[in-house]
């Protein structure tokens, strides 16, 4: 977060929000299900589930104030 003084009664407010800045991914398991896996050389070994968290955001903001 910035804030300027343009003038005694003029302001201005700049900031940002960083969200998995780095954009870690956090993969999710196969439903848990253990026994029915594909094994070596089947058709799915080795596939992710799907992605648990949310991917990167980032938000800017530019306030005025007067």
């Amino acid at each position: 977060m910035k804030d300027w003084k343009i003038k005694e009664q003029y302001g201005l407010n700049f900031h940002a929000d960083f969200f998995n800045l780095f954009n870690r991914h956090v993969f999710g398991d196969n439903n848990g299900a253990y026994a029915t896996e594909p094994t070596f050389g089947q058709p799915g070994f080795g596939e992710v589930g799907a992605q648990v968290n949310n991917p990167r955001v980032i938000q800017f903001g530019l306030k005025v104030k007067w």
